[in-house]
């Protein structure tokens, strides 16, 4: 749901980089499309939480928009700091795939987390971390057609 909302196949700009580069909603739509079918092919799916913690912010997109189109829930994770964070925040809800950018195949590139798979309700979309009052980051999971509302009002 949330992917085919940027489902366009034609040449405007869909991103443009700060360097003035541009990736075309067509381009992004053919990218987002090949690093699907590998999220996929390495397990990503309905269910499924793909931790996506890439440090360039097109490559971002890139991969949370193929984890959604292949059905799984996006867990974005600080890459700022290092792999460390990522990975601690990922064992934390419950990541198998953590995402860290794509390669020059453009494939995604990942990191094992170690942690065993577990199904989540198929529905969802989204999984966030929030401080709470114990400093404690908690995970708290979000139906898919939360976030695809609310990127469809923008």
């Amino acid at each position: 749901m949330l992917y085919s909302l940027v489902a366009r196949r034609d040449d405007r700009p869909a991103i443009v980089r700060a360097n003035g580069a541009k990736v075309t909603y067509a381009e992004l739509h053919e990218r987002c499309g090949r690093l699907a079918d590998e999220l996929t092919r390495r397990g990503a799916g309905p269910g499924k939480a793909v931790g996506v913690a890439a440090k360039d912010p097109t490559e971002y997109l890139l991969l949370a928009l193929a984890a959604w189109r292949a059905g799984a829930i996006v867990v974005p994770l600080d890459a700022r700091a290092g792999d460390a964070l990522p990975l601690q925040g990922a064992r934390r809800v419950g990541v198998t795939t953590l995402a860290v950018g794509v390669d020059e195949t453009g494939a995604p590139r990942e990191l094992p987390t170690d942690v065993p798979a577990r199904p989540f309700d198929p529905r969802l979309g989204l999984g966030l971390f929030t401080s709470g009052s114990s400093a404690q980051p908690k995970g708290v999971l979000l139906l898919a057609s939360g976030p695809a509302h609310h990127v469809e009002a923008l």
